[in-house]
């Protein structure tokens, strides 16, 4: 080092130990907002020359800096603002890692945020999701500047997986040994540190002339090896999507060469991975035969790979070689054991347990059932492909009943009414089971005749009125010789009180018999819709007043008993003690007269009684 550049040295530091003892003087006398303004303000008063004179002395970066920043001043807002310098960018990195350590320490304190106790009587648990959701901002922060701190070298010796594999090791750490952290979910990396880790490791990797294969090796190293943390796998599926053409080629290379090594055995070997689905995406782009492969030896695990097989299949009009694909489809969609088969033209599809569970219809498989219609009309199997256009019209609007039934009348007659009659009879059984739900045996619920008959009506259309008035009365001649059958019936006799009260007289004569009935019990509302439209339809909503003669005779038994109450809760019997009272008061009183000699020392069962204001 010359004698000047010791100078130079020598005098930064003498003006670094002056400026710090300034500082400390107006930190002693002002507060931090004066000291905001004497910044401010001696920036403002400072003349050309005196602001040269300060941007030599604060050095060459944090000159450089400060005069993108005045020179910014009084710029259009309209445009954006300088960047930061390296000295703020490097201050924001340190920042935000600070602020992730301190919640990795937190994760190990028994009394901080991350450990749970949900009920007192339960042990505490460590919270590893409530973890990851708070990194997830700190390293949207840290993506925000990562380009920089790379570019510029601010974090020379830094690897993000490094800090993953640090984190999944540090987790929990100080807790009991009893408290293990990857008890549960562990810890789910959400989309913006999994895309930091990503991004970092992949433009670490470009530098040193790595592959994207090197790349997906080591994050599904990591996945291994992880005793806690898990990555997002749509994220790392997003960034695999994204990378140019060379690098997905290299990638599915590497994976179908390595598909033996044990940390990718595993997820290729998992139809419903995150990594299996990034290969078939790849091979689908770059090697349809080892897609069609892997598809084919997974459709028992996830019956969705048969799709777009059987749709090229269909384009080449190759219908002998669909067959067996929709076959095994088929059976995987259904979980058909060995020796069981399903046959479209005896049962609905959309009837079977499983396939109403989620909030949208299954629309893949009725693609299955659209592609399967398509090779039977291929094969001349004219009987078949009817049942599945069937299938696909009914299924995709089951809960629409006019729609279904529309269906079932454009089914062409008299060639084919055997099948139509039959997936009939299953969808009339599934808009029973929508109404009054199912018994545990399977068997359909008391009560369900009427909707037998309404849903026949229906069918038949005017005619069909007489018919259902019969069946009506006769239940209810049937149900009304047994106060027990009565009881049985309790919901069939409520739905279809509310199905044929058109006119909303219940909400008058019996507030308190209408609320009970509408909020007891749920409904699919597209069926209840339709039944409504149907009664409507048909005229037969004249049988509402037979309906309420017959909980006013039956009134009386269906009060529960305050003998069986839960604990001391007795809301129940006094919800149906206020029906009662408004169907009718004789029986009302025989009820109280009675339970005051029974229940004489439960007191909540009259205080409920008395929060309804009923006569006592």
């Amino acid at each position: 080092m010359t004698a000047g550049a010791r100078g130079t040295r020598t005098g930064q530091r003498a003006d670094r130990l002056e400026e710090r003892a300034l500082l400390e003087r107006l930190s002693h006398g002002l507060s931090e907002e004066e000291i905001q303004r004497v910044l401010a303000g001696a920036l403002l008063a400072l003349d050309k020359r005196g602001r040269e004179r300060l941007l030599t002395r604060l050095g060459t970066e944090a000159g450089a800096t400060l005069r993108r920043l005045l020179a910014s001043r009084g710029r259009s807002r309209t445009k954006a603002p300088p960047s930061p310098g390296s000295a703020k960018i490097r201050e924001e990195w340190e920042k935000a890692w600070d602020e992730w350590e301190a919640c990795v320490a937190e994760s190990g304190d028994e009394d901080g945020r991350y450990v749970v106790r949900e009920h007192h009587w339960e042990e505490p648990y460590l919270d590893g999701s409530s973890l990851a959701q708070d990194l997830e901002p700190l390293a949207a922060r840290m993506r925000q500047i990562l380009n920089r701190v790379m570019d510029e070298g601010l974090a020379p010796e830094f690897s993000f997986l490094a800090a993953i594999e640090e984190l999944d090791s540090e987790i929990g750490s100080g807790l009991p040994e009893w408290m293990d952290p990857s008890f549960g979910d562990g810890c789910p990396l959400g989309p913006e540190v999994t895309g930091c880790l990503l991004e970092w490791e992949w433009r670490a990797r470009r530098r040193e002339g790595r592959s994207a294969l090197d790349l997906a090796d080591a994050i599904r190293r990591l996945e291994v090896s992880a005793r806690i943390v898990s990555l997002d796998a749509d994220t790392i599926a997003r960034f695999i999507r994204g990378l140019g053409d060379a690098e997905q080629q290299a990638v599915l290379r590497g994976i179908a060469a390595h598909r033996s090594a044990s940390h990718w055995a595993e997820v290729l070997g998992a139809a419903h991975s995150g990594w299996f689905k990034i290969h078939q995406v790849l091979a689908r782009r770059w090697d349809p035969t080892l897609f069609e492969e892997s598809s084919r030896q997974n459709i028992a695990h996830d019956w969705t790979l048969a799709l777009p097989l059987v749709a090229d299949l269909l384009r080449r009009k190759a219908f002998d070689q669909a067959g067996p694909l929709i076959e095994a489809a088929v059976r995987a969609l259904l979980r058909l054991e060995t020796g069981e088969t399903w046959d479209p033209r005896e049962t609905l599809l959309i009837a079977r347990p499983g396939l109403r569970d989620g909030s949208d219809p299954p629309a893949e498989a009725f693609r299955l059932l659209e592609s399967w219609r398509k090779v039977a009309r291929g094969l001349g199997q004219d009987e078949l492909a009817c049942a599945l256009e069937l299938q696909v019209a009914v299924g995709r609007r089951w809960a629409d009943g006019d729609a279904a039934l529309e269906a079932f009348r454009r089914v062409p007659s008299p060639q084919f009414a055997g099948l139509r009659d039959r997936l009939f009879t299953d969808w009339r059984s599934l808009v029973v089971e929508e109404t009054l739900g199912r018994e545990a045996d399977r068997r359909e619920p008391p009560g369900s005749v009427w909707v037998h008959a309404l849903v026949d009506a229906a069918r038949a259309g005017p005619d069909g009125a007489p018919s259902f008035r019969r069946a009506v009365r006769q239940w209810l001649r049937e149900a009304g010789r047994a106060p027990a059958a009565v009881q049985q019936s309790r919901r069939a006799l409520g739905t279809l009180t509310l199905d044929l009260d058109v006119r909303s007289s219940l909400r008058r004569t019996s507030p308190t018999l209408h609320r009970l009935l509408s909020t007891r019990w749920h409904a699919e509302p597209n069926v209840r819709a339709s039944r409504r439209r149907w009664i409507e339809r048909l005229g037969v909503a004249d049988l509402f007043p037979e309906v309420l003669e017959l909980w006013r005779r039956h009134a009386a038994s269906l009060v529960p008993d305050p003998a069986t109450a839960t604990g001391s809760t007795y809301d129940d019997c006094a919800e149906w003690l206020a029906a009662l009272f408004e169907l009718d008061s004789t029986a009302y009183q025989r009820v109280v007269h009675a339970w005051a000699g029974l229940h004489a020392r439960r007191k909540n069962l009259w205080r409920a009684i008395s929060r309804k204001r009923l006569p006592l």
